[in-house]
């Protein structure tokens, strides 16, 4: 029979790969803003957020709830940094729906994206700092469980 933990740690793993999958999709999606090829920029950021929200959804929620209810009886580093990396990265999340679906709404006209350049650019340094933090606490939480 399959336990929960199984499920957890073969999500886990995944999810580290989608999340790094995205960060190449992010890259991509800045090179091709430089190139000035914005409808292509917006449509990778569009799949860049959409793969973060369905793994926030499936498993980075639910581990974040996991994380701070085993957490409150024992507050320390991992926890910690597991509770930073789910609040930064849903954060980050969040604020990359709110663009994307500007975007989306407004249209693909590049005069509207050029007023939140600024907010590209924190968004994206964000979700730098959460993935950093998620591979951290990834190897601290096999580390030390």
């Amino acid at each position: 029979m399959v336990t929960f933990q199984q499920v957890h740690e073969l999500m886990a793993q995944a999810n580290l790969l989608l999340q790094t999958i995205t960060l190449l999709l992010i890259i991509l999606g800045v090179t091709l803003a430089w190139k000035k090829r914005f409808n292509w920029h917006g449509n990778t950021m569009l799949v860049a957020v959409l793969i973060d929200g369905l793994m926030l959804v499936s498993h980075m929620g639910p581990a974040i709830v996991r994380v701070v209810e085993e957490g409150a009886s024992k507050l320390d580093v991992v926890t910690l940094l597991g509770i930073t990396h789910g609040v930064v990265g849903a954060v980050a999340e969040f604020l990359g729906v709110w663009l994307v679906g500007m975007w989306v709404y407004i249209g693909t006209e590049t005069r509207y994206c050029m007023l939140r350049k600024k907010w590209m650019w924190k968004i994206v340094v964000l979700w730098v700092v959460s993935l950093g933090l998620g591979y951290v606490y990834y190897v601290l939480h096999i580390v030390w469980g």
